[in-house]
């Protein structure tokens, strides 16, 4: 859990306007597990997903970036149905504990990331209680389908990784970034997603470096 508060601190943070950042966190105001006592489904998919709707920005903590717990969580799984079907923004946080690690993967062993992002599949989401699966699974499987929600997840966190190795990048030396293969992986990651006016000068830099 203080890995969790971490990243969202960070996350406010970085925000233009930290003092005006206000953080929602579910653990602390809905009880999922409280057997007897538990709201109906109706609600989960009524006031509780209009509140994330309202909310308009959810925030991803991806831990450990390697094998992320939320991906795992059939609840994460629905708030992030939620997110999609609103139109509500996506932003992925590491937690600081978490960022040395990432940091020396993204320059000395970009494949283990991408590899960590392409293996996300919400399909393997699970819950202490069948009957909140049973729930969730029907939710996305009659609303976007797990194929439509994998597909919304998967860009967000390519995004923020193109975004991360930019960063990553600016902090090389030169003579290190040229020969470094998170140039080529950046460049080939903002191709991938229609960004060439980004990725055009980081190939350019790739040439000249050979």
């Amino acid at each position: 859990f203080s890995q969790l508060l971490e990243a969202v601190s960070a996350f406010a943070a970085a925000q233009p306007e930290p003092a005006q950042v206000y953080v929602w966190l579910d653990v602390l105001t809905v009880n999922q597990h409280a057997g007897g006592e538990a709201l109906p489904q109706a609600w989960w998919a009524t006031a509780f997903k209009q509140g994330i709707c309202a909310i308009e920005h959810t925030c991803l903590v991806l831990a450990p970036w390697r094998t992320p717990i939320p991906m795992t969580r059939a609840w994460c799984l629905w708030e992030l149905l939620c997110t999609a079907e609103g139109g509500a923004r996506l932003s992925v946080q590491l937690p600081p504990a978490e960022a040395a690690d990432f940091e020396r993967a993204l320059v000395e062993d970009f494949d283990a990331i991408a590899r960590a992002v392409a293996a996300v599949d919400v399909r393997n989401a699970e819950a202490f209680d069948p009957n909140d699966l049973r729930m969730i699974r029907g939710a996305v499987e009659a609303g976007v389908g797990y194929g439509g929600l994998n597909a919304r997840v998967l860009e967000q966190l390519r995004v923020w990784l193109a975004d991360a190795a930019r960063a990553a990048l600016a902090r090389l030396d030169a003579h290190e970034r040229g020969t470094s293969t998170l140039l080529d992986r950046t460049a080939m990651l903002l191709q991938d997603q229609g960004r060439l006016d980004e990725a055009r000068p980081l190939c350019e830099e790739a040439l000249a470096a050979r």
